[in-house]
């Protein structure tokens, strides 16, 4: 027996990975920071920039996101190439001065490069940090870690919102970007000393130019597509011509990495059912919490006109339920494996959205309809959500783990913007009242999403036994 319960005892963990953890998670830490310093700087960087259309102001977000998910796929290759740690440093740095740019823009237009530069940082952080942080976790223990970066990304979705806003209401909107520079420098200084310093697996290897451009391009147009083809009608020359881009450049990438090296996309990652499975789950889970995400604050205020202050802790509420139970559903996943936590997550996600979309209306009791829908879904969102990419890079080779990262991310992100975009089709021009039954419609979406994620895990997900081969 006292032999049994040791060989159960949990590989200890160093402690230089726990503070390399830490310095990686600065990476969700300071996207998911910028995403809700720029939903809140909006309205005032409207008034700055008075003479320009709200539709050109758009790109301060779609920019970002379009750059973000266009360059995901090649600074994975590049870390995996290079070494994670050298493109993690230069993320750092670009996302600084894209951040500080963004600060000080005089014109829109500066604005909005800026805010591509500051997304062209952020593609290169995101897919390399944990990937460049997990390797020094034991197998058996890296949900856990996942769960703890999940975690980070909750309290910052709790921060985001009243630091920003107090940033904003005392300095202005450009003060929530100043901070970045000191933030940055802070992940630099430290991970200087307690990032793992490994080499690239092949920095002289041949580079396949024609495939990191059809990757860069297929992504991009893809984004645009996702972001703003409900903006421009999905029969406008626009979105047609992006469409047409998108449908080049995607069969062309594939063919290059199938026939060359040196190409950004792994195509065998595919093949390996825990990670191409997962990847499905990221997608829908993903665009299931983003459609409520956007649009359960438009309820709060237009429907049953809450302040802006009160729909704010109305949702930090949903972000504390998750910070929660990261840890402990990391813990959990490491001992009884991913798919029984992701199951239950789909399935609570769906239950609490669900609850959302059959009983909000104007004349309930707003308490007793939204605590128990954000808690519950707040639950769910997490344990789907960060134990999906500990189940992706399950059967993922360390070596492999860059560009796994990219390609599971760029999916994860259009996920994301997939569940906004869905919000706002269905939403529409509807406002106040006469909207409820367009936001129950979007919170049934919200609940369908949910409960498919957890159907393709419970029904396609592999045991551990079905281990794919790796090249």
């Amino acid at each position: 027996m006292v032999n049994n319960a040791a060989v159960q005892q949990p590989a200890p963990v160093p402690a230089r990975a726990w503070a390399a953890l830490l310095v990686g998670s600065a990476t969700v830490v300071l996207i998911i920071l910028d995403a809700g310093f720029v939903a809140l700087a909006f309205p005032e960087i409207e008034a700055t920039f008075d003479e320009t259309s709200r539709s050109t102001l758009g790109w301060v977000s779609s920019g970002y996101f379009i750059a973000l998910s266009s360059f995901m796929l090649v600074a994975g290759w590049l870390g995996d190439r290079l070494g994670r740690r050298r493109v993690f440093f230069v993320g750092l740095l670009v996302f600084a001065i894209g951040a500080l740019l963004t600060a000080l823009a005089t014109s829109a237009w500066m604005l909005i490069a800026a805010r591509v530069v500051q997304g062209t940082g952020a593609a290169a952080l995101t897919p390399v940090s944990l990937a460049m942080v997990l390797p020094a976790f034991p197998p058996e223990r890296r949900a856990t870690a996942i769960g703890a970066w999940g975690v980070a990304g909750a309290v910052s979705g709790i921060v985001a919102p009243t630091s920003g806003a107090f940033l904003i209401e005392w300095i202005g909107w450009r003060a929530p970007f100043i901070l970045f520079v000191p933030l940055a420098l802070i992940a630099w200084l430290v991970g200087r000393r307690v990032l793992p310093d490994e080499s690239g697996s092949d920095p002289d290897g041949a580079v396949d130019f024609v495939g990191i451009g059809a990757a860069t391009f297929a992504v991009a147009a893809v984004a645009v597509v996702v972001v703003k083809g409900d903006q421009w009608g999905w029969l406008d020359p626009t979105t047609l011509t992006f469409l047409v881009v998108a449908a080049v450049s995607a069969p062309l990438l594939v063919h290059r990495a199938r026939t060359r090296v040196g190409t950004p996309l792994d195509v065998d990652l595919f093949s390996i059912r825990s990670y191409a499975s997962a990847s499905v789950v990221s997608f829908l889970s993903q665009a299931a919490f983003f459609s409520f995400f956007f649009s359960a604050p438009l309820f709060l205020i237009d429907v049953w006109e809450w302040s802006t202050l009160q729909a704010g802790f109305a949702m930090a509420l949903n972000q504390i339920s998750a910070a929660v139970v990261g840890i402990s559903a990391g813990r959990w996943a490491d001992r009884n494996g991913h798919t029984g936590v992701i199951v239950a997550g789909g399935a609570l996600g769906a239950v609490g959205h669900g609850w959302l979309a059959w009983a909000a209306g104007p004349e309930v009791d707003a308490w007793l309809v939204m605590v128990p829908s954000f808690v519950i879904g707040g639950v769910g969102s997490m344990l789907i959500g960060t134990t999906t990419s500990a189940a992706a890079f399950r059967d993922v080779d360390d070596d492999r783990l860059g560009r796994a990262s990219g390609s599971y991310y760029v999916t994860r992100r259009l996920g994301s913007a997939a569940g906004a975009v869905a919000a706002v089709a269905i939403l529409g021009d509807a406002a106040g009242v006469s909207a409820v039954d367009r936001f129950r419609l979007i919170w049934g979406f919200s609940a369908v999403c949910f409960a498919f994620a957890a159907a393709v895990m419970r029904f396609f997900y592999p045991r551990p036994s079905m281990r794919a081969t790796s090249r």
